[in-house]
């Protein structure tokens, strides 16, 4: 997950496949990372099926 306002990293997550799992554990660690801000994240997903299916 990128910072559109400027371009830092905020998340990171690599695994075998692209799966759910995958994106939660992605989502988790930027949820955890911006925790202490004020303001809130918007997420704008890039829509793949695959991350949909349990694997």
């Amino acid at each position: 997950m990128i910072d559109c306002f400027d371009g830092q990293v905020v998340s990171l997550s690599i695994g075998t496949r692209p799966d759910a799992e995958l994106v939660n554990t992605m989502l988790d660690t930027a949820i955890q990372m911006t925790s202490n801000n004020r303001d809130r994240p918007v997420v704008h997903p890039i829509v793949a099926p695959h991350y949909r299916w349990p694997g």
